[in-house]
């Protein structure tokens, strides 16, 4: 069975303390491949995940179920929209600083929502 979202919640997390962002965004590719192919949505989503340490990583773990989920047409649980998991500010968490910005005509507007600037090709391994 592939991570949940507690599962991927804590890999983010221990990325994050070691300042690794991509292992960050791998496990974020990972478990997004994993709600994409739609296989027990609600089972890896269900659960609360902890926080990543990062409000960048929290927030987009919640755009990335709130967007894989409302395309299979499958009700979002509570902790998708809860205020803790919108940042204030615009977030890139898998960028570095000399990566470009991304372009806003292609982030989903589960993640605009939330301030979470990542592109919709991010969302599947290539």
């Amino acid at each position: 069975m592939p991570d949940d979202a507690v599962d991927t919640a804590r890999r983010s997390a221990r990325a994050v303390r070691a300042s690794n962002r991509n292992a960050a965004l791998r496990g974020f590719i990972d478990y997004s491949d994993a709600l994409r192919r739609g296989v027990d949505l609600v089972e890896l989503s269900s659960v609360e995940p902890p926080s990543t340490g990062s409000l960048g990583w929290d927030s987009a773990l919640a755009a990335l179920v709130d967007f894989w989920l409302g395309k299979a047409g499958v009700a979002v649980p509570s902790w998708v929209n809860d205020s803790s998991r919108i940042s204030s500010r615009a977030e890139t968490p898998h960028l570095g600083q000399c990566d470009r910005r991304p372009d806003l005509t292609n982030v989903p507007d589960e993640f605009l929502r939330r301030n979470v600037l990542i592109e919709r090709s991010t969302l599947a391994s290539i």
